[in-house]
């Protein structure tokens, strides 16, 4: 679902379930000189966001963006969370929260 939407928008998928230094990341994609780090969730409530992500997981997530950013610094390198509503009314809809 937020792969199909991204490359729809444009994006390439550059890794899937890759480990970094700082751990997993669910998902990596690139849009001209931008490359985006993505933790994604399914929920069936928007507000389980903040039940279902760590701030663990939101640390490993902004280090592994420093991290990337200083390897390619040519790059911009931005982390966000993608949350899919499974409860929406006739199909799913995927929100985007930027983590910085």
């Amino acid at each position: 679902m937020v792969e199909s939407l991204l490359t729809q928008k444009g994006f390439e998928i550059l890794a899937r379930r890759v480990k970094l230094a700082c751990g997993e990341v669910d998902l990596i994609v690139q849009k001209d000189n931008r490359v985006t780090l993505l933790e994604i969730k399914t929920l069936n409530d928007p507000w389980a966001i903040f039940q279902r992500i760590s701030k663990s997981q939101l640390s490993r997530l902004r280090w592994n963006r420093v991290g990337l950013s200083s390897r390619w610094p040519q790059m911009q390198v931005c982390s966000f969370v993608a949350y899919v509503d499974t409860k929406s009314h006739k199909r799913p809809i995927v929100q985007f929260i930027q983590i910085d």
